[in-house]
């Protein structure tokens, strides 16, 4: 059967997205993806898609080109895949012969990806879970290898991501940079670390206020590849931390994705929904950061979402609470 799964949002969704796209391809089937423009690289190269169509939402032209494309092709099955915002995808949809959408979800209950794979079990699939993934090619897997090679190796490597997108209402998502300094400063004094920075281009004025702020011998030990990578390399050198301490963001699910450890910090958004995708059964590789005993947290998509003037569940979460989460899995 011809597949299309339509995917809107950046990369920790689309990321969330992939144990749906293998286990499609597992029972067989053809899949195409039309992903917004955001996550493209997330899926570019995958082996278990025939095709991958970048989406610029709002561009007229373009979203015309992308619907005739997906008549010509005739798919049997179009998905909406989780989580549905608006109905800007159903333009291409109401194309294929049969169309599964879930609908606009205001309350979660359930992980994003877990939610995606409920499609698969329509079509007959059994199991519980399916890992994410990011695939990334093999010469950039040895480009990161070779590189990491080069520094000793006696000493853990710790990764941070401190950004997220900068949408004007996720600002809640992002500890302040401050507290990342202060964890590695504890992290630095107990076991020596290595840091490792990554982020976009967008990002990289808060990596030069760490880089300026931190002092000998710390800073000497800091890796900068802030702006300087692509998704694929940020996800070859990530595999190399012992530990990866982020944000709520892309590179928190990328994370994930390849198996390294993660310490994910949660302000205004939701952990049962968004938190790093591991296996249930084996939960050892992951510990949340977040305010447990604020009434209004997560906020996202309430009144109060976007309106906090303090961002009290992030002053929640200290540089100690964190630096000890990491401490249990450097352990």
């Amino acid at each position: 059967m011809k597949i299309l799964v339509v995917k809107n949002y950046s990369i920790g969704n689309v990321l969330l997205s992939t144990p749906l796209l293998r286990v499609l391809k597992q029972l067989g089937h053809e899949i195409v993806v039309i992903v917004e423009h955001l996550g493209y690289e997330v899926l570019r190269g995958n082996p278990n898609l025939s095709g991958v169509w970048s989406w610029y939402p709002g561009q007229g032209d373009h979203e015309h080109q992308l619907e005739e494309a997906v008549k010509r092709t005739g798919f049997d099955l179009a998905i909406n895949s989780i989580p549905t915002h608006g109905d800007n995808a159903d333009r291409f949809l109401r194309h294929a012969k049969d169309q599964w959408t879930t609908g606009r979800i205001e309350t979660w209950t359930r992980h994003e990806a877990d939610m995606n794979l409920d499609y698969a079990r329509q079509l007959g699939w059994t199991g519980d879970w399916e890992p994410s993934e990011c695939w990334v090619p093999d010469e950039v897997d040895d480009e990161a290898e070779t590189r990491m090679g080069e520094i000793e190796n006696d000493r853990p490597v710790v990764g941070l991501h401190f950004g997220c997108v900068k949408h004007r209402n996720w600002i809640y998502k992002r500890w302040p940079i401050e507290s990342f300094m202060a964890t590695m400063q504890i992290l630095y004094t107990q076991f020596r670390c290595r840091f490792m920075l990554v982020g976009g281009a967008a990002e990289r004025d808060e990596a030069d206020q760490i880089m300026h702020s931190l002092d000998p011998p710390l800073s000497h030990d800091v890796m900068d590849f802030v702006g300087h990578l692509s998704l694929k390399q940020t996800a070859a050198f990530i595999k190399h931390c012992q530990v990866f301490i982020s944000n709520d963001s892309g590179p928190m699910h990328i994370a994930a994705a390849v198996g390294t450890p993660v310490v994910a910090i949660f302000g205004m958004s939701h952990p049962v929904k968004n938190a790093p995708w591991t296996d249930p059964q084996d939960p050892k590789k992951v510990r949340l950061a977040l305010a447990h005993d604020l009434w209004c947290r997560p906020c996202f998509g309430t009144m109060r979402h976007g309106m906090c003037e303090r961002g009290d569940c992030l002053v929640e979460v200290t540089p100690k609470y964190v630096a000890n989460l990491a401490t249990e899995l450097l352990a």
